[in-house]
Formats: C-alpha cells, structure tokens, sequence
C-alpha cells in the first residue's frame, strides 16, 4: 500500500502516481521477448506462467535438481540458475548433473541426432557445458528428451517462434553436462571418432537412427540423408550396407552438398524396419 504525503501538492501526487505506474508497465510481458530470454538463460526452465506483476518461471536447479520459481526480470539478468548460493558456490567445482549413464547404448542414438542437428557449447562466465539439439519436429524433440531421461539427465525445452508462415516453429532441447558434453565432443566430433566409438551392431544402428532422424527425408521409393560432410555419408553407408543388409550410395548435389541415396521400395522398407524411427517412417516426410 502506497503512503501519500500530505505536504504534496495535487499536480505533485499526480506526477508521482504516472511514474510509479510507468514503472510497472515496464515490467516483461511480451511473451515473445520472454521465449526468447528462456532460450538464452543458462537456467533450466521448466514453465512459465502469468502471475500478478509479472511472469513468474518455475526452473530446475543446475546442481541439486530441485525446482524453485523464479520472475522472468531475474532470469533475464542472468539469477536463475541455481536455488540457493550453496549450490551456485558447489557449482564452481563441478557441473550438474553427474549421474548422466554415458554408457549407455542409448547415447549412440542421442550422438547421432546431436551430430545431425546438434551442437555443443561451453558458457565460460557460468561454467556451462551443454548439449543442445534443434529441430522443427516436436515429436523428435520428445524423443530426444526421452533419451535424455533414460540415461538420468534433465532438459529444457524452447520454442523459437517465426513469423514466416512458410518456416514451422523451432525447438530447442538443452542438457547442462559436462560428462555428456565431453563424452560427444571425444567420441562423436569426427567420422573416425564416430567409426571408433560405434564398435557393435547396437551401437551403429542406434546412431545410424538418430542421424537418419535428424538428416533424412523418406518418400515411397527414396529415402534420403543429406548433408555437407562426405565422410560421415560414406561411414554410414559402410554402417547401413553391413548391420542392415542395403547398399545406398552418396551423390553430389549441388556445391559441396551431398545425397546419400536409398533406392527401391523394398531397399527403403528394410532400411526403416530395421532402425525403427519415430518420425519420416513412410511417404509423407515428418519433421
């Protein structure tokens, strides 16, 4: 409640009326604008509503895993991604989410999709290292969580709205893990490292999977997987023609851009009843 001094004249109370109440229109509310402040915030933000005064974020903590809520004028000043000061003081010796299973067979299918549309980033001032995954297909983006959790970690979702209506809106998963981060970065940063690392039957399909996922496009008689980068073609081809029975094969299409190219319907069915996709799995593309 506010306090009205009586030594203040009308015009005086008036102007201080407005300004207080321009104050509070500069609040955050456009929801683009918080989307966007999400997306860039090394907070892990699970949801976020409308509250009086402002919107109000519930977030995951980076170290301990509990979850707290937080305003949006915070997040954007950086003061979200930890609870308490105990855990962003424990944060400076270690990164969340330490009981990440980087051995499980799982991480092939998570290194494939990251190799397609991935990326990894490494936050000097928070000491962040994350993993991040990018894709129009929010089913892909589910699985890519699903995958995630199964092997104990936590991520976050953002939606990159656009206004183009001939571009679908985009999303973003996020896992802050510094075993995950090195892990993909040692083992799955370059065809030899992925030809090292992908050493059973298991573990190739599993990556062949999700780099299909995140690359290919299917239709009733080709199946497709594009990309810049030769070498990883030529690899999977290797993987596909050895563990699933078809022999694709790369072509050149355009400057530096290359097909690698199922042909046949058959071929195509084989090929997608052996890696069972959860999207781009018959004629009409997914994703």
């Amino acid at each position: 409640m506010g306090v009205v001094n009586n030594d203040m004249g009308l015009d005086e109370f008036m102007d201080s009326s407005k300004q207080s109440n321009s104050s509070q229109k500069n609040v955050i509310q456009d929801e683009s604008k918080i989307q966007n402040i999400i997306s860039e915030s090394d907070a892990i933000v699970l949801d976020y509503e409308a509250r009086r005064g402002g919107y109000s974020c519930k977030c995951k903590c980076n170290q301990c895993g509990d979850t707290y809520r937080k305003g949006i004028s915070r997040i954007n000043r950086g003061d979200g991604k930890y609870c308490s000061p105990k855990c962003s003081q424990k944060s400076r010796k270690g990164v969340a989410q330490k009981n990440i299973n980087i051995e499980s067979t799982e991480l092939y299918y998570i290194a494939g999709l990251v190799y397609g549309d991935g990326h990894l980033t490494h936050v000097e001032r928070t000491g962040n290292y994350d993993v991040n995954f990018t894709n129009t297909s929010l089913t892909l983006i589910d699985s890519f969580k699903s995958s995630i959790e199964e092997i104990g970690g936590t991520v976050s979702i953002t939606t990159h709205v656009r206004d183009n209506d001939n571009h679908s809106d985009c999303y973003t998963s996020k896992v802050s893990s510094l075993s995950l981060y090195n892990k993909i970065k040692d083992d799955f940063s370059s065809p030899s490292d992925v030809s090292n690392s992908c050493n059973s039957k298991t573990h190739k399909l599993k990556f062949i999977q999700g780099f299909y996922e995140a690359e290919g496009s299917v239709q009733k008689y080709r199946l497709r997987i594009s990309q810049k980068d030769k070498e990883i073609l030529d690899l999977l081809c290797e993987f596909i023609e050895s563990e699933i029975g078809v022999t694709p094969v790369v072509r050149e299409y355009g400057d530096d851009f290359y097909n690698l190219v199922i042909d046949g319907s058959l071929e195509t069915k084989v090929f997608l009843n052996k890696i069972n996709p959860v999207i781009k799995i018959g004629a009409k593309k997914d994703g």
